[in-house]
């Protein structure tokens, strides 16, 4: 993924560089829309800027409960969701200001 300089409460530019086989899942507006399931949730993002930040996982607009890391270097956490038909996981910036990220990733593995 290319760096983005993001700012706060804004979404993390994602892009899509593979799918499971069979899969639905698709990335757009930097958010991934998922097919209905239960998913292991694996998301990261490297803070390059210098200054922490928080990187926190979003399901249809809205934070995840326990779903974030703050600091500088590389950002991330893990997470089991049960999504319904066409919802979204996205990663966000919700720190105090604008950061710096690369390599922003998220992999959903259907488990059921």
């Amino acid at each position: 993924n290319p760096t983005a300089s993001v700012a706060t409460n804004t979404i993390i530019p994602l892009t899509q560089s593979a799918a499971t086989p069979s899969t639905t899942a698709t990335v757009s507006d930097g958010a991934i829309t998922l097919p209905a399931g239960t998913y292991l949730i694996n998301y990261s993002a490297n803070n390059t800027g210098g200054t922490a930040t928080t990187l926190s996982l979003y399901r249809n607009g809205a934070a995840v409960t326990g779903q974030s890391a703050t600091g500088t270097g590389n950002l991330g956490g893990t997470a089991i969701l049960t999504v319904s038909e066409g919802d979204t996981i996205a990663l966000y910036n919700t720190g105090e200001g604008t950061a710096t990220f690369t390599n922003a990733g998220i992999t959903a593995v259907k488990l059921a």
